[in-house]
């Protein structure tokens, strides 16, 4: 870009553009550039058209570029005019033109783009507003009316228990309304397994707004007397009665039906509650021959078990045999090898004696008299 100095001392550009109006002149639209320093406008001017143009005046410039403003060596007009709007890059001329009537086009496009942004805003929240009442009326919904109990079965029970059940379904804490999908079934497990004479099998839960509480019950198999009192078992150890003998006239004294289990080394045992031994392996012993006696009916045959040693268990029987078990292996064997046995001496009418069935496939058979 070329320069003119004008009589005024005012810069022209070549293409006449008046320069005193550079505060509203927008340099950045129609490619005006500042020159970088003092200096270089001063060799701007064309000195050979122009007499007056001193190039003494370099260092002059020079002296009031480089000196700083603190210690008193600018001239004052030039101070003045090299304000802090020209060192912070401030003010009109840098901000570019800016008149009265395009300020108010941009107060006017900006309080539009608010006004639409408000709009937006306002849409969006009524948006989430019935999302969020959609979805909670959905979850009442799913929680009252869907997923709620109607109906409650208990399963198991035989003719002469049925009469438990309104106090089953009292005791499992399940009411008709409650939410299916937030039932425990381990608190209803632990709530009815209270009722001693109840085991909980299983709990299904049907989306059809049933459930069914899957139950047995608890059958005596055994007894045992500590301390002097009685305690009626079932096949997995709960201790369903006691009674204290020592209460009972003992001419009248009646002995409970069920085999009797001797040799325990028990550690805990109360009614309503599962007996505890200091043996592990007496217990599951014990449990293996509660089953195996029920479920092959010899609870008549069988009156006594000694468990002092699970490694030679002995049994007693109602008609006054003695039978020798060994381990406790293979007890489904050897109780139907007793049995047959059994069947064959009352059948050839021998007298009472020892069997052995340690061995299951070659029992023996001792009669008292010969020992």
């Amino acid at each position: 870009m070329e320069y003119g100095k004008q009589p005024q001392g005012m810069w022209d550009a070549a293409d006449g553009t008046d320069c005193s109006m550079l505060p509203h002149f927008d340099w950045q639209k129609n490619g005006f550039r500042m020159q970088t320093t003092l200096i270089d406008q001063v060799r701007g001017v064309d000195a050979e058209n122009d007499n007056g143009y001193a190039p003494e005046s370099d260092s002059r410039v020079r002296q009031y570029m480089n000196a700083p403003f603190s210690d008193g060596a600018v001239d004052p007009t030039m101070m003045r005019e090299r304000s802090d709007n020209l060192i912070g890059h401030t003010g009109g001329f840098w901000e570019g033109s800016r008149s009265p009537e395009s300020e108010n086009t941009q107060a006017q496009e900006s309080g539009t783009e608010k006004k639409k942004r408000l709009r937006l805003s306002n849409k969006a929240m009524r948006r989430i507003t019935i999302g969020t009442g959609i979805a909670a009326a959905l979850v009442l919904f799913m929680r009252f009316f869907v997923f709620n109990v109607g109906q409650i079965n208990v399963l198991g029970l035989d003719e002469t228990s049925r009469g438990m059940r309104n106090e089953i379904v009292a005791m499992s804490g399940v009411h008709r309304g409650d939410n299916i999908l937030t039932l425990d079934d381990k608190t209803i497990e632990n709530r009815i397994n209270q009722m001693r004479y109840v085991q909980v099998e299983a709990i299904e839960k049907q989306m059809t707004h049933t459930v069914n509480l899957h139950v047995r019950i608890r059958q005596q198999s055994m007894y045992l007397w500590h301390c002097g009192i009685i305690y009626i078992l079932d096949n997995r150890g709960m201790v369903l009665e006691k009674y204290d003998v020592y209460q009972k006239n003992p001419e009248n004294m009646v002995i409970p039906d069920y085999p009797q289990v001797l040799g325990l080394d028990i550690n805990y045992c109360e009614e309503g509650s599962t007996l505890r031994l200091n043996n592990d392996t007496q217990l599951s012993v014990y449990m293996n021959f509660a089953r195996e006696l029920t479920v092959m009916k010899m609870t008549d045959m069988v009156r006594e078990i000694y468990l002092n040693d699970v490694n030679s268990i002995y049994l007693g029987t109602a008609n006054g045999f003695s039978v020798r078990m060994g381990d406790s292996s293979r007890i489904h064997a050897k109780l139907r090898a007793l049995q047959l046995v059994m069947e064959y001496l009352e059948r050839e009418g021998q007298p009472v004696g020892t069997i052995d069935i340690s061995n299951p496939e070659s029992p023996t058979y001792i009669p008292t008299a010969s020992l």
